[in-house]
């Protein structure tokens, strides 16, 4: 969280994120992908994030893209 808050203040126009929540539990993960989500909208900083749950991505993405074998066009 700390290598997080360091890269977030310099203020990126692109934030890439792998699996940033994989050693959370569910609770703090949507509680760090609601506050990430909400800090790049207001610094107007684009958010690419690699996530393998479904219900994170169903409540928090914009825009999904499917790589992989049975991937929906």
């Amino acid at each position: 969280r700390v290598f997080m808050a360091i890269c977030m203040s310099f203020t990126p126009k692109l934030l890439m994120l792998d699996e940033p929540t994989a050693a959370l539990d569910e609770k703090t993960a949507r509680r760090f992908f609601g506050q990430v989500k909400a800090y790049c909208a207001y610094e107007q900083i684009t958010l690419a994030v690699i996530c393998h749950s479904p219900l994170l991505i169903e409540e928090f993405a914009d825009n999904i893209l499917t790589l992989g074998e049975g991937a929906e066009e």
